[in-house]
């Protein structure tokens, strides 16, 4: 019977610890407001003591591409990037995105370009149409 309560004794201190740790994790990251998106992966990666492989692997990138992000060298992630960063370190999306409409621009014009590659060439040439109609059309309703 002792050894059972002195083994719950353990996980249960384990568990606070376990608790503790996340929590404070959580209102140190909560503070980068006015930081880079750069600046908030290299926080929170160095606040789990992870190596750059070890985001890399988890986020299904190369180890160039994350460390590429910290250095702001990557001007417009995939969104799908993001999402998993952001759930890595169990942070909120907005965490990493800029409230700043430009950001969402990029990673949303990012993602489209990536779609758009991926399409049949007549599909493309199709949605090249419908683009310059909408655009020629957005022209005529102005006048």
């Amino acid at each position: 019977m002792q050894t059972m309560l002195s083994y719950m004794n353990k996980c249960c201190l384990s568990m606070q610890t376990a608790f503790l740790i996340k929590n404070k994790v959580s209102r140190q990251v909560g503070r980068g407001k006015n930081m880079s998106l750069g600046a908030k992966l290299k926080k929170c990666r160095m606040q789990k003591g992870w190596p750059l492989q070890q985001v890399a692997d988890a986020v299904g990138v190369s180890k160039a591409h994350i460390y590429e992000l910290e250095l702001n060298k990557v001007k417009n992630p995939s969104m799908e990037t993001l999402k998993k960063l952001a759930n890595l370190f169990e942070v909120p999306l907005s965490y990493f995105s800029d409230s700043d409409e430009d950001m969402k621009f990029q990673v949303m014009f990012r993602d489209l370009q990536e779609d758009f590659a991926a399409l049949d060439p007549k599909d493309r040439e199709t949605i090249e149409l419908m683009v310059k109609a909408l655009k020629g059309r957005k022209v005529n309703d102005k006048d």
